[in-house]
């Protein structure tokens, strides 16, 4: 009968190590303000999908959406997503991976950023939200998507806009 040593090899606790040091780091990104957005951004790939970057829907150099649309869409129902980041902060290129699951769960899928606060004051952020769903509603067909089937929806300010709408 062989007696199993209690003590772990020295390869099995240094894995088991670094699993912990990757598990802490990937906790505090995920804590900080842009860390998870930047993790999933960076484990995103639009690869097999048709992009547009930076569609101008207005005057001002906020104003500007990037487009995600499945490879061969046909008819495809189509969203807007607002970005949150209190009307003060964030943009577009944070929720790249929004655009990207949107699309590849079959959505044609705008992803805007829109004029910021103090510089700006309500209703710019609504006014952005609507001019950005009138240039995607416009720009849908050539996407694949379809212009009567549209969807809007938002994080945090972003979510907030909505509910101006109604």
């Amino acid at each position: 009968m062989t007696r199993l040593s209690s003590r772990r090899p020295a390869a099995v606790r240094r894995l088991l190590l670094g699993a912990g040091a990757l598990a802490l780091g990937l906790s505090l990104a995920a804590c900080s303000r842009d860390g998870a957005q930047g993790f999933l951004n960076n484990l995103t790939s639009t690869g097999g999908l048709k992009v547009q970057r930076d569609v101008s829907y207005g005057p001002d150099a906020r104003n500007v959406m990037d487009i995600y649309a499945p490879q061969d869409a046909a008819g495809a129902p189509v969203v807007l997503f607002i970005h949150g980041g209190s009307w003060q902060g964030g943009d577009k290129d944070g929720h790249k991976f929004v655009g990207e699951s949107l699309a590849r769960a079959g959505y044609v899928t705008g992803v805007m950023s829109y004029r910021l606060a103090p510089q700006n004051v309500y209703p710019s952020y609504v006014q952005d939200a609507a001019q950005a769903l009138k240039v995607l509603r416009a720009e849908a067909k050539a996407f694949g998507g379809n212009p009567d089937n549209l969807f809007v929806m938002g994080h945090s300010a972003g979510g907030s806009t909505l509910s101006r709408w109604s």
